[in-house]
């Protein structure tokens, strides 16, 4: 989303929380970043920028080793 969150926002997960019908969640971690965590560094969100070659090497590379795997097995090794 690439902003800061608008507090109306934040407060409506301080309106779920604090609501009858959230009485079954307990110890819990949500995050409200707007998708920040899912597009750091340490998730997929690189993938995204992926060419369709860089896609088309990827899937060959994949086919490669499955075959290669499938082969070690029917020999047996």
């Amino acid at each position: 989303m690439r902003r800061f969150g608008r507090m109306e926002e934040l407060s409506n997960l301080l309106t779920l929380l604090q609501s009858d019908g959230c009485d079954y969640l307990t110890g819990q971690n949500i995050a409200i970043d707007g998708g920040h965590h899912l597009a750091a560094p340490s998730t997929f969100a690189d993938l995204s920028q992926l060419t369709a070659s860089d896609w088309a090497e990827a899937k060959a590379v994949v086919r490669s080793r499955a075959e290669a795997e499938k082969a070690e097995r029917a020999a047996g090794k």
